[in-house]
């Protein structure tokens, strides 16, 4: 038995630390991807992840490593590749790849790689000592274990894997009560109270009422409401009124700096996550409700989107517009790129829930 190491630091030259640090930076695990991260004083700091490119033609790819890491503060980077499907010749026809980056940061003075790594479907090893190579499997086991970075199972997946099982968890109830709940027809102000109350229940770890969760299911069906919940869980009861009231409102610029993760401080991250499982209890008690679950997964889009897991959150995306093609939220966030809470590290959910571990 391995004692809970949850609150210790990541040991990221041994496996398990390497690959423990990804997941719980992307919230998943890569396949078939090109991951970088800084680390700037021992510590990591900003991430990046690609599709892996075709190797006859990298430059794209390249240029992007080249923008993303060149004077963004960090004198070393780890290069990931993440093959999953299995190259013809695996880590010996990716190698190439980790030496044009490394050739393409000298040229333009950017920070140096220390670190590569190559995760295939069964081993995973440094290009560097291939020969000291560890069943990725054994490891993804140890790190549950040991509980590394407080993750599960449950995190050691795919964004698809997670959307699919976001769908999945156990609900009371509450379809019966839809109309009832369309029929009472709440205010603004009384959606954001039961939203208010509802967070706050979770957080505490409470139950919440069917007929509660009805209402709340029934609130996504219109956008504004849709709108001010997101602003309500990222920690601002006022702001989150505005978006009723539009460029009326007493600091719109509040409201929508808010919505977007341009506030320059952290948002309530415990709200966001209550937010989250309040989501996925709606979508797996309303699944003969459209509307209800297109405005459930878009939203769910943004939670991901604030914690910088873009192919997470570009997953939800694609649910919410595969049952409803005319829904543009989705395609309003990808085109944001990375939310600025998740881009400035002492803003960021990972910070957040390294300090609530701690």
């Amino acid at each position: 038995m391995f004692e809970n190491e949850s609150s210790k630091a990541l040991q990221i030259g041994e496996a398990t630390g390497y690959l423990a640090s990804v997941v719980s930076t992307f919230g998943y695990l890569p396949e078939n991807s090109l991951v970088i991260q800084g680390i700037h004083e021992g510590m990591t700091t900003y991430h990046l992840r690609v599709d892996l490119p075709n190797l006859d033609h990298t430059g794209r790819v390249l240029a992007m490593v080249r923008d993303a890491t060149v004077g963004n503060g960090s004198e070393h980077i780890m290069v990931g590749i993440y093959d999953a499907h299995q190259s013809p010749r695996g880590a010996e026809a990716l190698s190439p790849l980790v030496s044009e980056i490394t050739a393409e940061l000298e040229l333009f003075n950017g920070p140096e790689v220390v670190m590569s790594w190559y995760v295939g479907a069964d081993d995973m090893f440094q290009f560097s000592t291939p020969e000291t190579s560890s069943t990725v499997a054994n490891v993804v086991t140890e790190i549950c274990d040991r509980q590394l970075a407080g993750l599960t199972r449950e995190s050691l997946v795919t964004p698809a894997q997670r959307v699919e099982r976001f769908s999945t968890v156990e609900a009371p109830e509450f379809a019966d009560l839809l109309d009832e709940a369309r029929a009472a027809d709440l205010d603004a102000a009384q959606v954001l109270t039961v939203w208010e109350s509802a967070l706050e229940r979770i957080v505490k770890h409470d139950p919440i009422l069917q007929s509660t969760l009805a209402t709340l299911a029934v609130s996504l069906e219109r956008q504004k409401h849709r709108d001010a919940v997101m602003v309500l869980a990222a920690g601002d009861r006022t702001a989150a009124g505005g978006v009723y009231l539009g460029t009326d409102a007493p600091d719109d610029e509040r409201t929508e700096r808010l919505a977007l993760g341009l506030t320059g401080e952290a948002p309530d991250w415990a709200g966001i996550d209550a937010l989250a499982e309040i989501l996925a209890v709606i979508v797996s008690g309303a699944k003969d409700e459209p509307q209800i679950m297109a405005q459930a997964y878009a939203v769910m889009n943004w939670v991901e989107w604030t914690k910088g897991r873009g192919s997470i959150g570009g997953a939800f995306g694609d649910k919410a517009e595969a049952i409803d093609p005319s829904i543009m939220f989705p395609r309003m966030l990808d085109a944001m790129g990375v939310c600025r809470w998740a881009a400035v590290r002492e803003h960021s959910y990972g910070q957040w829930m390294i300090r609530r571990n701690q």
